[in-house]
């Protein structure tokens, strides 16, 4: 009888529970659909962008784009900022970082102006999350420290210790263990107070790493093991691979391979149960040392060479910066040295990007040994060289003193607490056992009333449902008609969004625009997902001279209009210069004219779209900048003053065939800067009077932020641009370059 009894307990609660999941995101919905005061509206709206942002893009974007216009419209700031936060992280879950940043700064700013520091930390929090995911380390760090010091401020501990972890990861990367470890601690002291086993476990497989790094394996096995106990506990199968994998590494520097063994195969397991890649060539990349040691050089070159497999599909650039220096230290064993030097470049150059300090010693170490094999004495010494320099840095005698005596101190603590505690369990242990009968008892009476509540809450549910019944039947109808408009609107997106894919790939990315023009800055902000808007970039050699081309254009129209013709027009001026051989601005813009005439003239539709753009080549050698425009001008700020060259009137293609464009050659000066633009930013429409921002007040605008870095205008011209959009539509692409030769 009491096991049917707690049976029915059972599925009533679980009847219960059922209907508020279900009603959750309907509840929110009603919210926002019935709520007279907008303020409800918006709330709602902010509450269902968070729970679709994870798994449902689209609908977060749609919720998110109506909660921000009813925000604006109410002056309603905090609700403002905190519906751009959870539309930054549905961009970030989508890894679209560029536009995720873009919305956690245009959050953090509306905080900062609105003094709503809970929001701001956050919105600075996860700012330096994505500066830290591009491996910008100085960055993340600067704002992971104002993130901090404002959770500080509010008193916010339990967040801290999320914070503390991440900065603890930056100078992990940067090889400043000491400041990691204590960075480390603190996030540990946070999590043992709040009783957080997860953050707990996490912390310690991260101290662990960093002691291992400083050969102190004796420190770091008695952490894994309470992480392997913990991960055990809560069922973290995710951290439990990597504690397993952490405890292999330890043992295998320790040479005792039997047991690296052991916990590799564990972590394997953990790691297979459910698909995780990253820890799966972690630990391949770490099997390959064992079979490196025991010299069985073919298994260890199968398992190196999936691991990079893996990590080049999960496009882990430290994890294929290890994986090839161990593929090169194998060819090397093997006598490949072709492919040992191939491996070591492309490892050189990722630990550079990345600025992968602790990495960086590896490869200096494997060059050493290639140079060694190959007798060239000259080349190993260099290369041992900066192999013990950069050792030195990270493993310095005062480091290690430093960070000992802290470990010492927090090993007394955590002794202290221990005696602690076991004092607290004696004098628990006699209350517990006075408790014990009081609790039978009402664990009794509580299923009681838990049998109770239960039959009124499912009274409750079946009369709510009856009363729904007919209300649900219409609603049925509406929501198929829905449905059946979101299924097609969402094809139609997804094509979109593809379609902006390939925009992306004609697209030069802008580290090879760096690469080639160095000091340079790109505000480039499409009106929809794809655009007509584009920048380009060509790089000729001349009669042994290095030929620098570059343009920003402006198709007519914006999104799928604008981006099927930028790809006819990206297309012309590739082969303008590619197949035609013209290098002079002026001649490319005429071949370019001629050859989208010559494409459209194959239709029988009359067509009268084209480009307006501005050419660009710069010659270094004789510090000469040729120009030439088709209604798109080149701005020049020299010594305080904005010179503007104009260019021709005539679009592309040409009213006039037989009037050539003209080039213009200008003579390169020190600290010149110069500007190529569509007209996207002049024409956009804002303000308090919501009128046209125009090109005067946009040459001001750029005036007062010439003497700045780079990214200081590009930040500037982006938040301004926003500021003055304010609630109004973007009108248009905007696509804006700024360089300094």
């Amino acid at each position: 009888m009491l096991i049917r009894l707690a049976y029915f307990i059972l599925f009533s609660l679980l009847a219960i529970g059922q209907l508020f999941a279900i009603n959750g995101i309907d509840s929110l919905r009603n919210q926002y659909l019935t709520a007279d005061d907008d303020l409800l509206k918006i709330d709602a709206l902010d509450k269902l962008t968070n729970e679709y942002s994870a798994h449902n893009y689209d609908s977060a974007i749609y919720f998110s784009d109506i909660g921000i216009g009813l925000a604006v419209k109410a002056n309603y700031k905090k609700g403002l900022a905190s519906i751009m936060l959870n539309r930054g992280n549905t961009h970030m879950y989508f890894s679209e970082l560029d536009e995720s940043l873009n919305w956690y700064k245009r959050s953090a700013e509306i905080a900062q102006e609105n003094n709503l520091k809970e929001l701001l930390s956050k919105g600075w929090n996860n700012i330096g999350i994505i500066y830290d995911t591009q491996s910008n380390n100085n960055k993340a760090l600067q704002y992971y420290q104002r993130s901090l010091q404002l959770k500080i401020e509010l008193g916010n501990i339990r967040s801290l210790k999320s914070t503390y972890l991440n900065i603890g990861g930056v100078y992990v990367t940067l090889g400043d263990y000491e400041t990691a470890l204590k960075f480390f601690s603190e996030s540990e002291k946070i999590g043992r107070s709040t009783r957080d086993s997860s953050s707990t476990a996490h912390v310690l497989i991260n101290k662990s790493i960093v002691l291992i790094k400083l050969n102190r394996h004796s420190e770091a096995i008695p952490l894994l093991i309470e992480s392997i106990k913990l991960c055990t506990q809560l069922q973290l199968h995710k951290q439990l691979g990597y504690s397993f994998n952490t405890m292999a590494v330890a043992y295998f520097n320790m040479e005792e391979h039997d047991s690296a063994k052991h916990y590799y195969d564990l972590s394997l397991i953990e790691a297979t149960r459910i698909d995780d890649s990253v820890t799966i060539s972690k630990v391949m990349t770490n099997l390959a040392d064992i079979h490196i040691e025991e010299g069985n050089l073919d298994e260890a070159k199968s398992m190196a060479t999936e691991a990079l497999r893996i990590k080049m599909k999960t496009k882990d650039t430290r994890g294929q910066s290890l994986s090839r220096t161990q593929l090169a230290n194998i060819s090397i064993e093997q006598g490949d040295y072709a492919t040992a030097k191939s491996h070591l470049d492309i490892a050189f150059l990722l630990v550079k990007e990345g600025e992968y300090i602790d990495e960086l010693t590896k490869v200096y170490n494997t060059y050493r040994s290639y140079y060694l094999a190959l007798k060239d004495y000259k080349n190993a010494y260099a290369y041992y060289e900066l192999y013990e320099k950069l050792e030195d840095s990270i493993r310095g005698k005062e480091t290690i003193q430093k960070i000992h005596a802290l470990e010492l101190k927090n090993e007394r603590e955590k002794q202290e607490t221990k005696i602690n505690l076991l004092e607290k369990d004696k004098e628990l242990a006699k209350i517990k056992l006075d408790k014990s009968n009081l609790l039978n008892y009402s664990f009794a009476t509580g299923g009681i009333l838990v049998f109770i509540l239960g039959l009124v809450a499912l009274r409750a549910y079946v009369r709510k449902k009856k009363d729904h019944e007919v209300i649900h039947q219409q609603k049925l109808q509406v929501e198929d008609q829905k449905i059946a408009l979101e299924i097609k609107n969402k094809s139609i997106t997804d094509s979109i969004r593809y379609a902006k894919r390939i925009q992306n790939a004609i697209i030069p990315p802008i580290s090879i625009v760096k690469e080639y023009l160095g000091d340079i800055f790109i505000l480039y902000k499409p009106k929809d997902i794809v655009a007509g808007d584009f920048y380009w970039l060509e790089k000729r050699q001349i009669s042994g001279r290095e030929l620098i081309l570059f343009a920003v254009a402006d198709c007519t129209g914006h999104g799928v209009p604008g981006a099927l013709l930028s790809v006819v027009c990206h297309n012309a001026l590739n082969r303008a210069v590619k197949e035609f051989n013209v290098t002079k601005p002026g001649s490319i813009l005429d071949k370019v004219s001629e050859l989208v005439n010559e494409t459209f003239e194959k239709s029988e539709q009359d067509v009268h779209d084209g480009m307006d753009i501005a050419l660009c080549l710069v010659d270094k050698q004789k510090s000469e900048l040729h120009y030439a425009g088709a209604h798109n001008p080149l701005y020049q700020i020299r010594k305080g003053e904005l010179n503007e060259f104009k260019g021709s009137r005539e679009p592309i293609p040409k009213f006039r065939k037989d009037k050539a464009f003209s080039n213009e050659i200008i003579q390169m000066q020190k600290d010149d800067m110069y500007y190529i633009f569509s007209d996207g930013f002049a024409d956009q429409f804002g303000g308090s009077h919501g009128r046209k921002l125009k090109y005067k007040p946009f040459q001001e605008l750029l005036l007062n932020n010439s003497t700045l870095s780079m990214e200081e205008q590009h930040d500037k011209l982006e938040v301004f641009f926003e500021k003055w959009r304010g609630s109004e539509e973007q009108v248009d692409d905007v696509c804006l370059m700024g360089f300094k030769i």
